[in-house]
């Protein structure tokens, strides 16, 4: 059987889902290769500048997206709201249009920060979004954006990415877990942990299931299970510290209240993904056991404080 080459434009290079999309393609998953894919980061096209990103839609002519770019700068968005809405809610509406007028697939991410966290159960795709903060405003506009066109896309929420490479939360544990002896964690704030890698497996076990006469979809994926980001940080020490590194000798449970930042965060993140399994037969890894496999990956290198720096 013969390959038959695809173009599927892939915004957000450099981020952590993009790079893990990456990695697939040059992996060959779903028997996909690296010709089938053009990858765009900053350097190639400012999603703030409409005409640019339209300009970079008509000069690839793509047979589908995926859009793993966003300002993802919480609480710098506080005061950059022009540019976070650029970025995380024009941008997204040029790809739908783009998308719609030429019938091909196009796979969004979101994010649980369009709720506001109130709720005490997992959210569906039924609850109302009520974003806290500008960054879940923006997300949240996107996301009407796109539902408002005729596009064959899916719009995928997902939940507290990390990744093996980047700046993220794993790190940034790892870390300060070398440079401090205690540590307070917030531990009212409750979601799951998502591998950037199970997102871009997830995304691309759904792209070639998009039909072409569909319109518009909403669906939350995200890791299996919940936790606290006390709970996310033990597990990283409980981790590095099986691998000789240095951890604190106290990590201690604090509230929200007690961390202030410009941006509110939700306080319940959990999201209900059981209608992602239903429609697309995806369904992400238990948090736990995917966050251990992402710290094998940097802790089994042979310099593991050049893996934690990088």
């Amino acid at each position: 059987m013969i390959h038959a080459p695809q173009k599927i434009l892939v915004f957000g290079k450099n981020g952590q889902v993009g790079y893990e999309l990456f990695c697939l393609f040059h992996d060959n998953y779903n028997g996909l290769t690296p010709e089938d894919a053009v990858f765009l980061g900053r350097d190639g096209v400012d999603l703030s500048d409409t005409d640019a990103l339209l300009k970079a839609l008509e000069d690839h002519a793509p047979t589908a997206i995926i859009n793993a770019a966003a300002y993802t700068a919480v609480d710098k968005a506080e005061s950059e709201e022009a540019l976070c809405m650029a970025v995380n809610a024009m941008a997204p509406e040029v790809m739908a249009e783009y998308a719609q007028d030429h019938k091909i697939p196009f796979i969004h991410i979101s994010t649980d920060y369009v709720f506001d966290g109130t709720k005490t159960a997992p959210y569906t795709e039924s609850d109302a979004p009520c974003p806290v903060n500008i960054y879940g405003k923006s997300k949240y506009e996107g996301e009407q954006a796109i539902l408002k066109t005729t596009a064959p896309a899916v719009i995928l929420r997902t939940s507290w990415v990390y990744a093996a490479k980047g700046q993220n939360f794993v790190h940034t544990m790892l870390r300060l877990g070398q440079e401090r002896d205690t540590m307070g964690i917030v531990n009212d704030q409750i979601g799951a942990p998502t591998n950037a890698k199970d997102i871009a497996r997830g995304i691309l076990d759904i792209l070639p299931q998009i039909k072409p006469d569909s319109g518009p979809e909403l669906y939350h994926m995200c890791a299996q299970g919940a936790g606290s980001w006390y709970d996310f940080a033990q597990l990283i020490f409980e981790e590095a510290k099986e691998r000789g590194l240095t951890t604190p000798s106290s990590v201690t449970p604090i509230a929200s209240s007690a961390y202030p930042t410009p941006a509110q965060r939700p306080l319940n993140s959990r999201m209900d993904c059981s209608a992602l399994t239903k429609f697309y037969g995806v369904t992400l890894p238990d948090w736990q056991d995917s966050a251990r496999a992402c710290l094998a990956e940097i802790l089994n290198n042979t310099d593991s404080k050049k893996a934690i720096a990088s």
